[in-house]
């Protein structure tokens, strides 16, 4: 029994699109899926060149919104649970994923930070749940001048 984790995952695409790139994935990291339609369920083997556990790893896909909402389950031994995510996203394409407001407070940070804080930005989609958006400085005085 292994340390659990998991995270949300916001995507524009269809549910059923979606489940068709999480197993693509998945077989593309060689996770071999199992599993109905909505569920798919994989396996990762032990990689010393990676330095990480074997895992087990299921995506729930169900709608959401106009797209789909993905829960994520990462069950292994010791700490490499979000690179074994950032695999799997990578895999299903940057382009299925709603920046929710990412790309937008990314605009606004200066050059070094960008250059500096692309892991850190890439790893939002972990982070955020499906209800959240990053608001931008701006956006957040917005808001404020509308209250009582």
């Amino acid at each position: 029994m292994g340390i659990v984790r998991t995270v949300e995952w916001k995507l524009v695409t269809s549910p059923e699109e979606t489940d068709h790139r999480i197993r693509k994935a998945f077989q593309q990291l060689e996770f071999d899926p199992e599993g109905p339609p909505g569920l798919a369920i994989g396996r990762s083997k032990m990689s010393f060149r990676k330095n990480r556990w074997a895992a087990e790893i299921s995506a729930t896909v169900s709608p959401f919104a106009s797209g789909s909402m993905v829960l994520c389950r990462v069950e292994m031994a010791g700490h490499k649970h979000y690179a074994l995510l950032s695999e799997v996203a990578d895999a299903v394409g940057d382009d299925a994923f709603d920046d929710q407001g990412v790309a937008g407070a990314v605009e606004r940070l200066g050059k070094w930070s960008r250059l500096f804080g692309r892991t850190e930005v890439r790893h939002m989609h972990n982070v955020l749940r499906v209800s959240e958006t990053v608001l931008t400085h701006r956006a957040f005085q917005d808001r404020s001048a509308c209250l009582p």
